[in-house]
């Protein structure tokens, strides 16, 4: 059997991604937002400095991939209550685990 491979995901953290977020509050973050447009089957998103964690619902599997440094810049920005300009990331080199059933 073949070990599956986390997809590259391009995303693109665009200005109106931003703002929304800004208006929305700390609980909304831009790059996790910009994952979502990007892999929008996506489920369970979260970040931190370190890490980004996806999961696939359809192929059952949680991809974890390292922050770019420019997304790691920008949330500290962004937490800091600045603005940063809009950039793009690439999400490559995950690494895959079976997603979890929580609850059951």
């Amino acid at each position: 059997m073949k070990t599956p491979r986390a997809p590259v995901i391009e995303a693109n953290v665009t200005r109106d991604i931003l703002e929304r977020c800004r208006t929305r509050g700390s609980r909304y973050c831009p790059v996790l937002e910009a994952v979502k447009t990007a892999f929008p089957d996506g489920i369970r998103l979260a970040s931190d400095l370190q890490t980004i964690r996806v999961s696939d619902p359809q192929r059952r599997l949680t991809y974890t991939y390292p922050t770019p440094r420019v997304a790691q810049i920008a949330l500290i920005e962004f937490d800091r209550g600045s603005l940063p300009e809009p950039f793009s990331i690439r999400l490559s080199n995950g690494q895959v685990a079976a997603m979890r059933d929580y609850g059951k």
